[in-house]
């Protein structure tokens, strides 16, 4: 029997870091009544949304607080995930020598949800990238890792306290959506439908894969769940029998903005000793910590639920010397250097720019050999299915308001030294960055080139 595509494994993901006052990024139409509407598309046979997680009702700021502090990541999970980051991190980008952007939680929850539909040593290999034994401890851990990183609406708060700011987190977001689209002609078996709404919250459609109507349809939801800042171009296929679209929203606010008064055009020298002249921002503060590891310094500017991390090379050293080895980005990203609290001057550089990552071989490399071609993806499906290719783009930009960032993964089945208590983090050469939600990592990025 000839074995056909699982079609697509598409993760999107937005990130948007912006200054105090900024609103969240508005939709065009409310979420439900867009969904609703694609029914009417004439390749779209069937829709069923997922119920996502809701925040309750609380009597006062105290209350939403202690709700929000007992929230925890399950520590099996974590740990999992820290060690997918590393890993995968530093085999997508050690060799990207230009500008490039990667969120390895948009890869995780898509390979995690074709895991539920795969068997025997498609499975087996799947999981041991994503760093569990067991298919049941992964799928609880997902489900409740997902109700940690979920932030939709924000719960109410019957009473507002004297002197608080009960909306400073308000504008909070992050949103994570799977989908599961699938042909007429393909029958999805019921248990995995049932865990891929229960456990990943998956909107699941059933559709025409013949009919070029379909990847409008499925642009337009990558669209609307990442609130319109990204809308990818599916390639239409006669092979392509199913598709998992995964997407990560994420909006914050910086704690402390740049004044862009204080914005000023300087050089920043790339790998190659070329010079691009581009608007550094800049700050110094008085009380700030920062890390000195082996060749590199690094410090976090804070977002009000999470952080922006810069790792910044010693002069000479190149910026993939931190992405060699798993081990070496795991020192880097979560420490072995000396932390230190004193006076950092930031220089950072305003940037916007895409990147994409072809998977397939670095995923080869990494041990997931039988999703690609000797597949068995019976726990989805009782046709034969295999994953064809896979590939993500991402976007961000920073400015004196924040990060915008955003990623679309697409899974096709077929000097002398500075005195101590000192920082300088003047980012005016190649330097690596990460943007956390509390302590968690949802993208890890190389900037090469302000400019490009």
């Amino acid at each position: 029997m000839k074995k056909r595509m699982l079609a697509a494994i598409l993760a999107a993901g937005a990130v948007v870091l912006s200054a105090a006052g900024c609103s969240v990024r508005n939709q065009t139409e409310n979420t439900d009544d867009a969904l609703k509407g694609m029914e009417e598309n004439p390749a779209v046979t069937e829709v069923n949304t997922a119920f996502l997680p809701t925040e309750g009702t609380y009597e006062n700021e105290e209350e939403k607080r202690e709700f929000m502090r007992n929230k925890q990541i399950p520590e099996d999970f974590s740990a999992a995930y820290r060690e997918f980051c590393c890993l995968t991190g530093s085999e997508f980008l050690k060799a990207e020598e230009k500008n490039a952007i990667y969120s390895p939680l948009s890869l995780y929850y898509c390979l995690a949800l074709a895991a539920e539909g795969a068997a025997g040593e498609t499975r087996e290999e799947i999981l041991s990238l994503l760093r569990y034994e067991d298919m049941e401890a992964l799928t609880k851990d997902c489900k409740e890792a997902y109700e940690f990183f979920y932030r939709g609406e924000p719960g109410k708060v019957l009473k507002k306290e004297a002197g608080g700011e009960p909306h400073s987190r308000d504008v909070y977001r992050l949103e994570l959506f799977q989908s599961v689209w699938a042909d007429d002609g393909l029958t999805l078996k019921d248990s995995f439908k049932e865990t891929a709404v229960s456990d990943y919250y998956s909107d699941i459609f059933r559709v025409d894969f013949a009919d070029d109507a379909t990847y409008e349809a499925m642009e337009d939801w990558v669209e609307l769940r990442t609130r319109g800042i990204i809308r990818p171009e599916i390639q239409p296929s006669d092979d392509i029998e199913a598709a998992i679209l995964g997407t990560v929203y994420f909006y914050d606010e910086w704690t402390d903005v740049f004044r862009e008064l204080e914005t000023k055009p300087d050089t920043f020298t790339k790998s190659d000793g070329s010079q691009v002249t581009c608007d550094f921002m800049n700050r110094t503060m008085g009380s700030h910590g920062f890390r000195r590891g082996e060749n590199y310094t690094s410090s976090q500017l804070a977002l009000k639920n999470g952080s922006v991390e810069f790792i910044l090379p010693d002069p000479g050293v190149d910026v993939h010397t931190f992405l060699e080895s798993p081990e070496v980005l795991n020192d880097v990203l979560f420490g072995t250097g000396e932390s230190t609290v004193g006076e950092v001057v930031w220089k950072v550089p305003k940037f916007s720019y895409g990147s994409e990552l072809s998977l397939k071989e670095p995923l080869l490399r990494l041990g997931m050999k039988k999703a690609f071609d000797d597949a068995d993806f019976t726990n989805m499906a009782s046709d034969p299915l295999f994953i064809s290719s896979i590939r993500q783009q991402c976007h961000v930009g920073i400015d004196e308001n924040g990060v915008e960032a955003a990623a679309y993964t697409e899974i096709m089945y077929a000097g002398a030294a500075l005195p101590q208590g000192r920082a300088e983090m003047i980012l005016d050469r190649p330097f690596l960055y990460v943007i956390k939600n509390r302590g968690e990592i949802l993208f890890i990025g190389i900037c090469e080139d302000p400019t490009v």
